[in-house]
Order: C-alpha cells, then structure tokens, then sequence
C-alpha cells in the first residue's frame, strides 16, 4: 500500500504544472488623476488584491504607485493598468524591472515572460549594451526600463532605457 501511495505521489508530481517564476518583480507606475489622500488609499488597496502583489505604495505628491511581486507571480502589465483606470485614474509610463527569456527576432531584442507578455527590449546605451544582450540570447534575463503610456502594440510593449539588471 504505501509502495502504491509513493507511486501515485510521485506521478502527480511529474504531472503538476511546473512553479510560476517571477515576471514582473516590480512596476513603477506614473498615475494621472489622484488629488486626495482618499484616492491614493483607494488606489493602494485595489492594486494590494491583485494576484501576486507583496506590497504597494502609493504617493500623491509624486503621482505613482509602486508595486513590488513576489517570487512567484503571473502578474502582466496590462493588468497592473487595468487595475489602475478601475479605481478611476488614468495610468501613464510604467518603470519595470520584469524577467523573462531574451530572444533576438531579427533586428529586434524581444524580453518575452513565462505567462507570455513580450516587451521589445530597445536599449539606450549603444555598443557595450548590444554585446551584452548578445551575451544573453536565449536565456532568462532581469531587465529594467520604461514602458510609455497607452496599450502595446501587435508585437507586444515597447521597453526603453532597457538595461539588463545585475
């Protein structure tokens, strides 16, 4: 009996979905719209309910919320806004540290994370920046930069003064 209970522990082990990785680690995100102290409580707690989220903090004199995940999270951009114009605000340019597997498609550096979202990676810095995202091609990186306003495009969003974390 307990041979067979092993067994049967160790087949749904193999069949469970492998543990969600980090994607976005931590969002930066520039917020039009607060003018009271009640918006911004407002605003910190529906961005707490969101899957994954370990901690917000939200600032009406600087106009951002900033929300770091956890470990393991699912959480995606669009979401993250999305939350924002819900409690009645309007989201602008987002600075995110997210992981996610680098790829080069064509000319262009694509950051694309375990639940999918692509960003276009766009550096800032020339020469020594493209050498070590050539370093990282098809690995799973951490990279920092900004996301401006408004939805992504077909390919994705678009990530600029995008740096690889140390």
């Amino acid at each position: 009996m307990t041979l067979r209970l092993l067994a049967l522990l160790g087949l749904a082990a193999l069949l469970a979905p492998p543990p969600a990785h980090a994607q976005i680690q931590q969002a930066r995100q520039a917020v039009f719209g607060m003018d009271c102290s009640p918006c911004a409580y407002a605003l910190e707690r529906r961005l707490g309910r969101l899957d994954g989220v370990e901690a917000v903090s939200v600032s009406l004199n600087d106009a951002e919320a900033v929300v770091r995940l956890r470990g393991a999270n699912d959480a995606r951009l669009g979401a993250l806004r999305e939350a924002v114009r819900e409690a009645g605000f309007d989201p602008r340019a987002t600075t995110l540290r997210v992981a996610g597997t680098l790829r080069k498609t064509g000319d262009r550096w694509e950051l694309v994370t375990p639940a999918g979202e692509r960003f276009h990676v766009a550096s800032a810095a020339p020469g020594g920046a493209r050498e070590a995202l050539q370093a990282q091609d098809g690995r799973r990186v951490v990279v920092t930069g900004r996301v401006g306003e408004g939805p992504p495009s077909a390919r994705g969003w678009v990530l600029t003064r995008a740096a690889l974390a140390s």
